[in-house]
């Protein structure tokens, strides 16, 4: 068996790279869609990277398309990728998802209603770089549905009711860390393969390896593959790798110290709590000596000012005990 190198797809670099080639991309989201796809244009103005204040890095990739349903009707999409190294909040996502209901570029004008725009529907497709505790799948779809008030499935698709097409969207969340090439069925379990984090080159965390026999007779994922050998060799893709490698790094000491810093603090505050408590005893046994010294004064006699001069306390302490 042999093995052939490509450059690791899960770096932002690599993945543009791939993306940039139409014929893989139409590939890559065909297989993911399951859905042949036409005519399709990259928006090349809509690479993204932005960060959290955790300095973590998502990729957005943004293609309108024309995929072909199963009954044969053609339908113009806007397909949204994004696409994160480490795991990242929720709302940066909603904040991109958002921005993509309001631009106006993602509406077409019917040729029978030329005064009027139709919204485009939106398809999401999250490549994390991280797993989701509550998704056991690699792959996971969620498509909207209708239902009546007796939630009944309304015999309708979305894309037909245009109110409701505007408003809702398709999702497919793909977890890199659970893609494994070791079990390929399906013709997308092959296509994603070339994700499979397993197959990296030992010396090199930049590179995979794929089996040939894998893509040998198959000429879409033959496609993939050759892309992703050229990235390997391309030196813009291996600079930013490089790039990205050190911002790992940084990022990873970043975490650690923090880590540190926070356990650092939290075994103060645990130290100081036990302090407070060892103070609080030994108050209450102060307090507890202080009371049975005044009852025997009391007991012998003395005053409450002669017990407090005695015992040099304050004389509302003496009181306190003596209920004077």
């Amino acid at each position: 068996m042999s093995r052939t190198v490509i450059a690791n797809p899960i770096y932002d670099s690599v993945f543009k790279y791939l993306m940039e080639d139409i014929p893989a991309a139409r590939v890559l989201l065909s297989a993911l869609l399951q859905r042949k796809i036409g005519e399709i244009e990259l928006k090349r103005n809509e690479y993204t990277r932005t960060k959290t204040k955790d300095e973590i890095s998502v990729l957005r990739v943004d293609f309108a398309a024309e995929i072909f349903n199963d009954d044969g009707s053609r339908e113009l999409v806007t397909i949204e990728i994004q696409k994160t190294y480490l795991s990242t909040e929720i709302m940066r996502f909603r904040r991109y998802l958002a921005a993509h209901y309001s631009d106006d570029s993602n509406a077409i004008v019917l040729s029978d209603r030329p005064n009027h725009k139709r919204a485009l529907h939106i398809i999401t497709i999250y490549l994390l770089g991280h797993e989701v505790e509550e998704l056991d799948n690699a792959v996971t779809y969620v498509y909207p549905r209708m239902y009546d008030q007796d939630m009944n499935k309304i015999d309708k698709k979305v894309n037909d009711v245009e109110f409701v097409d505007g408003l809702v969207h398709d999702m497919i969340v793909v977890q890199i860390p659970k893609i494994t090439s070791a079990k390929v069925v399906s013709h997308l379990d092959r296509i994603l393969s070339v994700f499979d984090q397993r197959n990296i080159v030992p010396s090199c965390q930049r590179e995979l390896t794929v089996d040939d026999s894998t893509y040998n007779d198959d000429a879409d994922i033959d496609r993939i593959v050759r892309r992703l050998q050229k990235a390997a060799s391309d030196e813009d893709v291996r600079k930013e790798m490089e790039i990205m490698d050190e911002y790992q790094t940084l990022y990873d000491n970043y975490v650690k110290e923090r880590t540190d810093q926070q356990n650092k603090i939290k075994a103060q505050m645990e130290q100081l709590a036990e302090q407070r408590e060892q103070l609080a005893a030994k108050d209450t046994q102060l307090n507890s000596l202080i009371s049975s010294a005044v009852s025997a004064f009391v007991s012998s006699g003395k005053t409450p000012e002669e017990i407090a001069t005695l015992l040099n306390i304050p004389l509302d302490d003496v009181l306190k005990v003596t209920g004077k």
